[in-house]
C-alpha cells in the first residue's frame, strides 16, 4: 500500500485527481473510487461493533431492542435501513462509513486529534452494490433474525447454499455450525450505496462498507472474530495529513464550503458549527484587539 505525505490541500486536490481509476457504472455494480478519513493515522479501519469483544457479542441484541424501543423510527423501514439508524444514533454496528467526495473525507481526517496526523483511505475500483442486493441481504438477515441463539432454519440455509452455488446434499439437515461454515468461507467485505434515507447521508455523500472478519488462513467469518486477527480494509493508497497542517486545511475546507454545518445538517450540529466558524474567524482579530486593551 502507497503512503503520500501530503503538505497543502492544493496538492491533495492534485494528488486525488492523478489517482489512476477506472471508474464505470452499471446495472449491477458500480466500479468506483470511495475514501474514508480518519484523524488518527495510527487508528485501524474498522467499524464500531469489532472495536470491542462485548460489543461484537451483543450486536443481534443491540439492533433488536433499538427495533423494540424505537418503533417509530423503524416503521416502513428495510432492516438495512434500520442498521444505518442504528448507527446514527450511536449503536456500534459493522458499517463503516466512507464517501465519495475526497474533500469530505479530508475534512474528517482533519476535523480534530490535532496533536495526532491524519489519514484520507482510498480505495479504488471497488465493486459499489445496492443495499438490496443477495450478498447483503444475508448478512443483514443473519444479523436481525439469527444472532445470538436464534437457530438456522434449515428451509432459509439452503436457499441461502444455493444463493453461494453450493449443492449441499438435501437430506442432510444442515447444523448451526455448518451453515456459519458456509457464510464465513463465501461471503467477503461488501461496498454499499445506500438510499438516501436521511440528510446526513446526502450531505457526505455516503456510502458504506459492510465488514466481514478475517479468521485467518484466507478464510473469512462475520461470525467469529478471533483475539488479534486483523480486522481491517485494506486501502489502495493512504493520504497522510500532518498534524501541524489540519487547522490550516480546516480553514481552507470552510472556504470551499466543507465544514460541519454543510456535512451535518441536523439543529444541534448547525449550532455548533455557528460558534466553531466564528471563533476560528475572529480569533485573529479578537486577540489583536486584546493586546492593544491591555
Amino acid at each position: 500500500m502507497e503512503k503520500v505525505i501530503i503538505n497543502s490541500i492544493e496538492e491533495y486536490i492534485r494528488e486525488v485527481i492523478n489517482l489512476n481509476s477506472n471508474n464505470f457504472f452499471n446495472s449491477v455494480a458500480d466500479c468506483i473510487t470511495v475514501y474514508r478519513g480518519q484523524s488518527n493515522s495510527e487508528w485501524k479501519i474498522i467499524p464500531a461493533v469489532f472495536r470491542d469483544l462485548d460489543d461484537y457479542l451483543n450486536e443481534g441484541l443491540y439492533l433488536k431492542e433499538f427495533q423494540r424501543q424505537f418503533p417509530e423510527e423503524c416503521n416502513n423501514l428495510t432492516l438495512f435501513d434500520i442498521l444505518v439508524k442504528a448507527q446514527h444514533y450511536g449503536i456500534p454496528t459493522r458499517l463503516l462509513d466512507l464517501t465519495l467526495n475526497p474533500l469530505i473525507a479530508l475534512y474528517f481526517a482533519c476535523e480534530k486529534n490535532f496533536d495526532n496526523d491524519g489519514s484520507v483511505y482510498v480505495f479504488c475500483d471497488r465493486a459499489l452494490f445496492g443495499q438490496e442486493t443477495i450478498p447483503c441481504e444475508i448478512v443483514v438477515n443473519y444479523l436481525f433474525k439469527c444472532k445470538k441463539n436464534v437457530s438456522w432454519n434449515n428451509q432459509d440455509a439452503l436457499k441461502i447454499c444455493r444463493i453461494l452455488n453450493i449443492n449441499p446434499d438435501i437430506t442432510i439437515t444442515l447444523t448451526d455450525n455448518e451453515v456459519n461454515k458456509i457464510l464465513s468461507d463465501k461471503l467477503e467485505h461488501l461496498f454499499i450505496s445506500p438510499k438516501l434515507t436521511n440528510n446526513r447521508i446526502k450531505a457526505q455523500k455516503g456510502v458504506f462498507s459492510l465488514m466481514n472478519v478475517p479468521l485467518g488462513e484466507n478464510k473469512k467469518s462475520f461470525l467469529f472474530p478471533q483475539k488479534d486477527i486483523e480486522i481491517s480494509l485494506k486501502p489502495s493508497k493512504t493520504l497522510i495529513i500532518p498534524k501541524n497542517l489540519k487547522e490550516e486545511i480546516m480553514f481552507n475546507l470552510s472556504i470551499l464550503g466543507v465544514d460541519r454545518y454543510a456535512l451535518f445538517p441536523e439543529l444541534d450540529s448547525s449550532a455548533v458549527n455557528i460558534v466553531n466558524k466564528i471563533k476560528s474567524t475572529n480569533m485573529g482579530a479578537y486577540r489583536r484587539t486584546c493586546k492593544n486593551i491591555f
